[in-house]
């Protein structure tokens, strides 16, 4: 399961960072979901923190928690939350499908 979202992360668009006198304004021409490098690395290290967590129930917690832009983040590109959302989405769907089978 962690090797997946693992996979999911790596495969993300890497956002370009925001340069020029309009923040906030960024076309692409990918629909696919982009991150900065900075909140990729913040997608890692949050996959890391999940791997430690030692009980289902606290696990199951976090995965539900509402996700927010980070503090570091270098493009107004960026898609952080709905990106590590949808990995967790993932993620708690395959634990419900461990715990329907047992």
């Amino acid at each position: 399961m962690f090797a997946s979202a693992l996979t999911s992360i790596l495969s993300l668009k890497i956002a370009s960072p925001s340069t020029g006198s309009r923040p906030g304004v960024h076309f692409t021409q990918s629909l696919q979901p982009q991150v900065c490098h900075a909140c990729l690395l913040v997608m890692i290290s949050n996959l890391e923190a999940l791997k430690a967590l030692e009980s289902v129930e606290e696990f199951q917690k976090t995965l539900v928690k509402q996700r927010t832009k980070t503090k570091g983040c270098i493009s107004a590109a960026c898609q952080y939350t709905p990106a590590f959302e949808s990995v967790c989405a993932e993620m708690k769907e395959k634990i419900e499908e461990v715990t329907f089978q047992l």
